[in-house]
């Protein structure tokens, strides 16, 4: 059963900015797509673990904080950002 990834505005703002500003635009789609696959399957097996129930995964070029709700199936993207540019 797959869970739902949703995208919090700033984080797709920002993804969006990254993209539009990119010299890499699809290796920035690319990892945007493997990271909503990889979440959709597993989240809790993505990235690392961090304070407050948030994990960092990195899909290189980019980075994302999100957190899980197991209750609900429900993962929250709010940050993302180039990886080794934060």
């Amino acid at each position: 059963m797959k869970w739902t990834v949703v995208w919090q505005p700033d984080a797709r703002d920002d993804l969006a900015e990254l993209w539009n500003n990119g010299p890499d635009r699809t290796a920035i789609r690319n990892a945007a797509d493997r990271i909503d696959w990889l979440l959709e399957r597993a989240p809790l097996d993505q990235g690392e673990a961090r304070d407050d129930n948030v994990r960092i995964l990195i899909e290189a070029p980019l980075a994302i904080y999100f957190t899980v709700s197991e209750p609900d199936r429900m993962v929250s993207v709010f940050d993302v950002w180039r990886w080794g540019h934060k």
